[in-house]
């Protein structure tokens, strides 16, 4: 083999692995500070989107303006995992008695975007209801 082969071939081994490659959304937020709204999936500056106060978390609301306008009242469904906006409800009361009040946000544990396998989670403060309820 020739020697400068070799060498280049010994050089090469001393480098660090190839690193993952970043999802769509992480390299759109790296590279040009752009987030994808989750509703329309259109890419936006990051200054467009609310951070909402919960009390609890601080979570990125990852619809854009014109979304939000049509999720007016709506009740805001934050991951405590990734501090994200995973969805949003209509406000109504279950069968439970437990109500979703307009313009509330309430808590999850983990949504799909962190916990890829999740079937399903419950609304925190629905869980902290029932458990008071039925003491």
């Amino acid at each position: 083999m020739d020697p400068r082969i070799s060498k280049l071939v010994d050089i090469m081994k001393t480098l660090p692995g190839v690193e993952e490659p970043m999802d769509a959304d992480s390299n759109l937020w790296h590279h040009y500070r752009l987030v994808r709204c989750k509703c329309c999936k259109k890419d936006f500056p990051a200054e467009e989107f609310n951070i909402i106060n919960t009390g609890y978390v601080k979570a990125y609301d990852q619809a854009c303006k014109e979304c939000r306008k049509s999720a007016k009242d709506t009740c805001p469904i934050v991951c405590v995992r990734c501090k994200a906006v995973m969805l949003r409800l209509e406000p109504y009361k279950d069968e439970d008695g437990f109500e979703f009040i307009r313009n509330r946000a309430y808590h999850v544990d983990a949504c799909p975007d962190c916990e890829k396998e999740l079937g399903s989670a419950m609304v925190v403060e629905k869980k902290i209801f029932i458990k008071e309820k039925y003491k």
